[in-house]
């Protein structure tokens, strides 16, 4: 008899899960009752720039003093040191159960900024900011700074200086779940060739992304390491995604490819170059299908993104960075 391993997989996790459930839901419960539970408890179960998005949430929740916060996560490091954090769990069915049954649910519905149908990529267009939404669902009231956190010891920015003049950049991935997202690997290179002569290009990203010719190479490194390089660079190059909300978490000025996929006003941060081409579809929130050979990133030049960077290179603005504050 032949098995397919794949649903095979899927049940054994089902059927963990249904016996995990209960068992951390009631030592939830048992928290609660000894009044052992945090104020706040964060979770997303999304990629790791959602994860990064979520300590603006914190931050937010300690102004207004909503602590101890919980904090659940697969990437630890991205919130090692941060001041608005009590206590960092691994992000799983365990986590969920457990502040379920401690009265601090965190499931996906409470948190989402966006809702829709993946098989048929179609979602609604968020109406607001993402974190706009992402704190309104948790119930955060008044204005809120849009920006995400990184914390670094001076050891760690010490050793993000690569070289005296240092700009990062990213390439297409290999593997994305979001091609819309993706801008042109040989328009990249192009922005790495003539920025070069400038400055030391930095690649950052996945170890599968397409390297680019002529960079200094540091894809697949540590998160703590990225940030610190982030943090060192003169401005970061890229779209929208992980590196782009890291750069912001570390007060690197960034010039974002956005196209129209998504608009600045409702991801971005006002104190990035956020290039955008505005099509009748735009924007459409759709991760990979599109009627019109994504036209909206094929209108940004690779020329587009060099005049910008060359205005950060040649005049780089203070920091920290400004922050808007957005009110709900």
């Amino acid at each position: 008899m032949l098995f397919d391993r794949r649903k095979t997989s899927q049940f054994s996790r089902r059927a963990l899960q249904a016996l995990v459930y209960p068992y951390a839901f009631c030592l939830g419960l048992l928290a609660r009752l000894l009044g052992k539970t945090p104020r706040q408890f964060l979770s997303f179960s999304g990629g790791y720039g959602d994860d990064l998005l979520l300590t603006c949430l914190a931050r937010e929740f300690n102004k207004r003093g909503e602590s101890p916060i919980d904090f659940a996560t697969l990437a630890p490091a991205l919130v090692e040191r941060n001041p608005d954090i009590c206590k960092v769990v691994k992000r799983g069915a365990f986590s969920r159960a457990y502040y379920h049954g401690a009265g601090r649910p965190c499931f996906y519905k409470h948190i989402a900024y966006e809702a829709g149908n993946l098989v048929e990529d179609k979602f609604e267009i968020p109406k607001n900011h993402i974190l706009q939404i992402m704190a309104s669902k948790r119930g955060i009231k008044g204005g809120i700074e849009i920006r995400p956190y990184v914390y670094l010891s001076d050891d760690e920015q010490e050793k993000g200086k690569i070289a005296p003049k240092q700009i990062c950049i990213m390439s297409q991935g290999k593997q994305n779940l979001m091609p819309n997202k993706q801008w042109f690997v040989d328009r990249y290179q192009n922005v790495a060739e003539v920025l070069g002569a400038e400055v030391s290009v930095v690649q950052l990203g996945a170890p599968s992304d397409v390297l680019l010719d002529g960079v200094i190479d540091y894809r697949g490194i540590d998160f703590r390491s990225v940030a610190a390089i982030l943090a060192n660079a003169i401005c970061f190059i890229g779209q929208v995604g992980f590196l782009m909300h890291m750069a912001r978490a570390v007060d690197c000025p960034s010039v974002i490819v956005y196209g129209g996929r998504e608009l600045p006003q409702q991801s971005g941060y006002i104190c990035n170059i956020n290039l955008v081409s505005n099509p009748e579809c735009s924007p459409c929130w759709k991760y990979r299908t599109c009627s019109k050979d994504r036209v909206c990133m094929r209108d940004i030049t690779s020329e587009d993104v060099i005049a910008s960077a060359k205005k950060i290179i040649r005049d780089p603005p203070a920091r920290p960075l400004s922050a808007e504050i957005l009110f709900i």
